[in-house]
């Protein structure tokens, strides 16, 4: 089984605490293996959602065997894209095969990386409230600036993460996306985030950067739905 409970990517939504407790019960009594992705988890950002008070998130797994559970993270999300360094967490037989694998595709990471990322470990809480609160406002900006401009435009406020999963009635996204890429406004629309072509409808709006690109996007973006609308 494969979960990314908290903050999930790309609906920025978090299970609470009865679901979590439910998914928990359910793992455990059909003895499922499971790897929870916890990429995004240290940008949990709404009230009550794991991790959101200022302490570092807890797995949905924690409380499983370690033997049959992988959690994965990163420190891409909270520090910089470009610092490709991550982590697994298991039972040191799975670290064990896990770690035999990699070194049939590349012997390690860069080390700069490494020494860089083990310095940053030691900031965590600072990096955690400094990166939470600016996507708060980012949050709060990319909403104020939808609901101006695009009133009918639908989402859920996320519970964490750095986009808004934006549903638009009636337009097939995929058809939005070509035709504003070819105006110069690159989107990712729902299908991308599909295993079966769903989510037609969606659309993924980062606001991480601020909301100064998705403002001068948005005209763009509005007329090609209008021609993309079914």
């Amino acid at each position: 089984m494969y979960l990314q409970p908290t903050v999930h990517n790309p609906t920025g939504r978090t299970l609470d605490g009865a679901a979590r407790r439910e998914w928990r019960r359910v793992l455990a009594d059909q003895e499922l293996f499971t790897v929870e992705n916890t990429a995004c988890a240290e940008l949990a950002l709404g009230n009550g959602a794991a991790g959101s008070d200022g302490a570092a998130p807890v797995p949905l797994v924690a409380d499983l065997p370690m033997g049959s559970t992988v959690t994965v993270g990163t420190l891409s999300k909270l520090f910089w894209g470009g610092l490709r360094v991550g982590w697994v967490r298991s039972s040191p037989q799975a670290v064990a095969r896990l770690a035999k694998i990699k070194t049939s595709v590349d012997l390690a990471c860069s080390v700069v990386d490494q020494l860089v990322a083990v310095r940053l470990l030691h900031r965590l809480p600072e990096a955690r409230a400094r990166r939470r609160a600016e996507l708060r406002g980012q949050r709060d900006a990319a909403e104020a600036l939808g609901r101006g401009a695009a009133p009918h435009w639908e989402w859920t406020r996320p519970a964490g993460g750095p986009a808004l999963w934006v549903r638009i009635p009636g337009v097939d996204t995929e058809a939005l996306a070509q035709l504003a890429r070819r105006h110069g406004v690159s989107v990712v629309p729902g299908a991308a985030f599909s295993p079966v072509d769903g989510f037609r409808d969606r659309l993924r709006l980062p606001y991480a950067h601020g909301t100064e690109a998705p403002a001068a996007a948005l005209p763009t973006l509005l007329e090609c739905a209008g021609r993309a609308a079914g």
